[in-house]
């Protein structure tokens, strides 16, 4: 009797240490390795186009974790400029995209991420179907979570970096607040 429950309690115990383990390496393979060398102090400073919505990126993203500071000044060499609704671009199922430099070198696809930046701009292009506030905000928190080394997830429906669709919230799935947490480490 002793036996069987001891063997019942070593299951459990060795099936939910093997769940663990996996939800660890699933939110591991939500992010780059690639990155900013550090999340603090990283400048976000409006290039051209409207600067409200560098204030949502900031206080979206600004506040999930310690370990991530988003400002309007720095002296850091980290910086997200955002060039918001303030450009076109020719596939119009395009809405934003997020374009990443080192040392003053645009680094290709491949390399991004595996990369170090310290500077990612980010667009959210003026686009017919961008046509409200909320869904230009979520264009540009969406690129702005590309530049804090965050990857299109499969899954859940409705994170804001799912990126498929065009949506008009703008506030963070527990999966974008997670993701950025395990790239930035809490």
């Amino acid at each position: 009797m002793k036996n069987k429950a001891v063997k019942l309690f070593l299951s459990v115990f060795l099936v939910m240490t093997l769940m663990v383990n996996q939800s660890h390496v699933a939110k591991a393979a939500n992010y780059y390795s690639g990155g900013f060398s550090s999340a603090k102090g990283i400048q976000v400073v409006c290039i051209r186009g409207d600067a409200s919505l560098n204030t949502a990126i900031k206080n979206v993203w600004g506040n999930v974790s310690s370990k991530v500071t988003l400002t309007g000044t720095s002296t850091s060499t980290n910086k997200i400029k955002t060039y918001l609704n303030s450009d076109t671009y020719a596939d119009k199922n395009v809405y934003g995209r997020t374009i990443y430099y080192y040392k003053n070198s645009l680094l290709s696809d491949a390399k991004v991420a595996t990369s170090t930046w310290d500077v990612a701009m980010c667009f959210q292009y003026i686009n017919g179907e961008v046509n409200t506030t909320n869904k230009r905000k979520y264009v540009a928190v969406h690129e702005a979570g590309h530049a804090l080394a965050l990857k299109h997830p499969t899954t859940p429906e409705g994170a804001v970096m799912r990126g498929e669709k065009l949506y008009s919230y703008t506030s963070l799935y527990t999966y974008d607040k997670d993701a950025l947490k395990g790239k930035w480490y809490k």
